[in-house]
């Protein structure tokens, strides 16, 4: 149990560093300072990354600091999976996850399995090269899921067999989708009333199928 934390309550950004193959597993954060993410995982710009790790079945509740995502996963990290956490009343999205360069040759990111619920911000937002899947996300300030640049462009991103309920903005919402391509919104169940299903903005390519 790590809480009233000083800064972030677990993070892996050492610059010029690379952290991979690491276990994050049955931690329970709550009530963090500074900038307060539960987890930073990677650095800002992609001086350094995480790769190939597991993240899964942590509680991450009620963060406090400047920001407060729950789990972050910075620019340039690769092949890992964030599954099976629960996520609640966080600051920043639940979950926040960048992009990696096509040429680095690398498998996605896989975001699979959480329950994201009463955030401020996005539940879930990505920026490329992920596959996000068989989430449950309720009550997100912005979007449940958002797509987004964010220090890249987003492309490869595929959401599919999800479930978002209530959302200030979108169920699920894609802007910039016309600048990549292997895009696709899927057997999603989006209940957003007041609001919209789904919002993709300027996509070209998109497979939207099967969503209810």
């Amino acid at each position: 149990v790590v809480h009233d934390t000083g800064d972030v309550a677990i993070s892996c950004n050492i610059g010029g560093a690379s952290c991979d193959h690491l276990t994050i597993r049955h931690n329970e954060i709550h009530h963090t300072n500074g900038t307060g993410e539960g987890m930073y995982l990677g650095c800002n710009g992609g001086d350094c990354t995480l790769s190939e790790s597991v993240i899964e079945r942590n509680y991450v509740h009620d963060l406090g600091g400047s920001q407060g995502d729950g789990i972050e996963i910075k620019q340039g990290s690769w092949g890992n999976v964030v599954r099976d956490n629960v996520i609640v009343r966080a600051n920043y999205p639940g979950i926040t996850l960048y992009s990696f360069p096509a040429a680095d040759g690398h498998g996605p990111n896989v975001i699979e399995r959480n329950l994201v619920w009463h955030t401020n911000d996005n539940g879930i937002q990505v920026t490329g090269r992920a596959i996000i899947r068989n989430n449950v996300v309720i009550g997100a300030g912005a979007s449940g899921i958002a797509s987004q640049p964010n220090m890249d462009t987003p492309t490869e991103v595929q959401i599919l067999f999800n479930t978002v309920v209530g959302a200030g903005d979108s169920c699920v919402r894609a802007s910039s989708w016309d600048t990549g391509t292997g895009f696709a919104v899927a057997n999603n169940a989006l209940y957003c009333e007041g609001a919209r299903a789904l919002r993709i903005a300027s996509a070209t390519t998109a497979i939207v199928v099967g969503n209810v």
